[in-house]
């Protein structure tokens, strides 16, 4: 369950990977804060209306919208944006005194190289739901 809430609503260390994940689903209004501490570092972030921040060790690295997962490497540096809302959401994201905007639904994954997003992949969420015909018994 602690995973499953660092994947949607904080920070998850991947450290063979060299990937930090930071993750803010929309709370719509809810503030929270989680903080993840390996050896000497501690990764935080704050979530209030509507956009979270990301600090390594108290520093600021970036600041974005909820709605989506930010992949960073372990120094920080953003490295991709994912849709982890089952909408399309409308993103800006601030980091090292650069801005992106841009419209992101879910599932895809986004490489960010300077300001400018570049759509690495994409998987449909498209599931069916059934309807059922009402019978006579029902």
């Amino acid at each position: 369950m602690l995973e499953y809430i660092s994947r949607m609503h904080g920070v998850h260390l991947d450290v063979e990977n060299g990937m930090v994940l930071w993750s803010a689903l929309a709370d719509r209004g809810k503030s929270f804060t989680y903080a993840q501490r390996w050896g000497d570092s501690t990764w935080t972030l704050a979530c209030e209306k509507g956009s979270f921040v990301a600090r390594l060790n108290a520093k600021e690295l970036f600041s974005c919208t909820e709605g989506v997962r930010v992949a960073t490497d372990l120094e920080g540096n953003v490295r991709e944006l994912v849709g982890i809302e089952s909408t399309r959401q409308r993103i800006i994201l601030h980091a090292r005194g650069s801005r992106c905007e841009l419209s992101v639904t879910p599932n895809q994954v986004f490489r960010l190289d300077g300001t400018k997003p570049t759509l690495l992949r994409a998987a449909p969420f498209d599931y069916p739901f059934i309807v059922r015909e009402k019978t006579q018994r029902d």
